[in-house]
């Protein structure tokens, strides 16, 4: 991932962070299952309301809409 690849956006009243990785083969289905469901779970225990999403398309991965709040915890 390089950094310039991260976008950061202001969402009244919130900032909101779009953040691309890049792993180095595809991951097999179930892996992907258990990243996508793990997230879910993470952001539901964190932000219950959040937009966040992810996606997972052969080896990259992108989160969209993390919020500042979130970035700020963790």
């Amino acid at each position: 991932m390089t950094v310039n690849e991260i976008i950061i956006t202001q969402d009244v009243p919130s900032v909101l962070y779009q953040i691309p990785f890049e792993l180095t083969i595809a991951p097999n289905r179930n892996w992907k299952e258990v990243l996508i469901d793990t997230w879910h779970s993470l952001i539901q225990q964190k932000e219950p309301f959040s937009n966040t999403v992810i996606w997972v398309f052969n080896n990259r991965i992108l989160v969209n809409k993390v919020p500042s709040q979130l970035v700020n915890n963790n």
